[in-house]
């Protein structure tokens, strides 16, 4: 669902509006409120990828330090708070 340009955003809300976004886009307005199960392994399955890509990418650049890496990439989305945002849903 997310491209990648957008799954590579700095700001995780933004992605996460997205991808609320493109599920009521797909399954109807309201959908991404009523399923946040859905919403959730979307932004997980988006998160894993993107995590993959800078590890196969550090692999490409010959990194012998990937433990490194990986924990400071997993590190980093450890630390963000949780935010509660309300679901807007716009028709057009």
């Amino acid at each position: 669902m997310l491209s990648r340009e957008n799954s590579t955003a700095a700001d995780p809300l933004t992605r996460l509006e997205f991808c609320k976004g493109e599920i009521d886009r797909l399954f109807g307005c309201g959908f991404s409120r009523d399923h946040p199960e859905l919403t959730a392994a979307v932004m997980l399955s988006t998160s894993t990828g993107v995590v993959l890509d800078e590890v196969a990418s550090e692999v490409d650049k010959g990194r012998s330090d990937l433990v490194q890496v990986i924990q400071k990439l997993v590190g980093s989305t450890r630390t963000s708070a949780p935010l509660a945002i309300s679901n807007i849903c716009l028709t057009t």
